[in-house]
């Protein structure tokens, strides 16, 4: 196994995920996070973007690395515009904050890794594919998820990555296609904070149904932070 950075080993103290209200109510309510399938995540271009770079570097072609590795994002920033607009029905859904050790440690019991940094300068992505070159296909395949189009940087991105054999997959639906995940469990102790979007409009009301959902569930901290978004959706829709 490559060693890491420690910049690359330990992520900060906390870290985010956004998502919509029915994504909310269903981590709070059932402690498990959802990790897709890499192939098949929202944007086919990412996941073309690893592969083709893999393959100007090596001698195999990509397709024959076995991909059979599911990844759930995170990112570093707790109210970032671009965010809110991508992922969480345009600004109208939720930003949950995780303590980053503590969800590390519920990764473990789940067999999933921890949160890792997703890379986009260039360089480093070349110089891990070059050292890894002439590893086991299973260690490059681990690695294809965390490089990424340097075009994205601004979402400051980590990713849990689990493979497939250490879960039984779940379908589902997605449009006209179904779409495959794994679940990890054990992380409502994690959460320290939940953000409403600002597709809301600082509806209070809302801030209330939060605190009651989050008072319903079990497992979860006493002290978890809710607020607003300051971000501003004016403008830019």
């Amino acid at each position: 196994m490559v060693m890491a950075t420690r910049r690359e080993r330990q992520p900060p103290p906390l870290l985010y995920h956004y998502t919509d209200w029915a994504g909310l109510q269903g981590i709070v309510q059932s402690g498990t996070l959802w990790a897709t399938h890499y192939a098949d995540l929202n944007d086919s271009a990412e996941t073309s973007y690893s592969v083709k770079l893999l393959n100007r570097l090596t001698d195999d072609p990509a397709n024959q690395v076995e991909r059979d590795w599911y990844a759930l994002s995170l990112t570093e920033e707790s109210d970032l515009l671009s965010q809110w607009r991508a992922y969480s029905k345009g600004g109208s859904g939720f930003c949950i904050g995780f303590d980053a050790a503590a969800l590390g440690r519920a990764c473990k019991r789940s067999k999933a890794s921890r949160p890792r940094r997703v890379i986009y300068a260039p360089g480093d992505q070349v110089a891990l594919l070059l050292r890894l070159s002439s590893t086991r296909s299973d260690e490059i395949a681990e690695h294809l998820p965390l490089l990424k189009n340097p075009y994205f940087y601004e979402e400051r991105e980590w990713r849990i990555l689990m493979s497939e054999e250490h879960a039984t997959p779940i379908l589902r639906p997605h449009g006209d296609a179904a779409v495959r995940h794994v679940t990890i469990g054990g992380v409502n102790e994690t959460i320290r904070s939940i953000t409403i979007g600002p597709g809301h409009g600082g509806n209070a009301a809302l801030e209330a149904i939060v605190r009651h959902l989050i008072g319903g569930a079990s497992n979860m901290a006493e002290d978890i932070g809710v607020s607003i978004s300051s971000a501003s959706l004016k403008g830019g829709q």
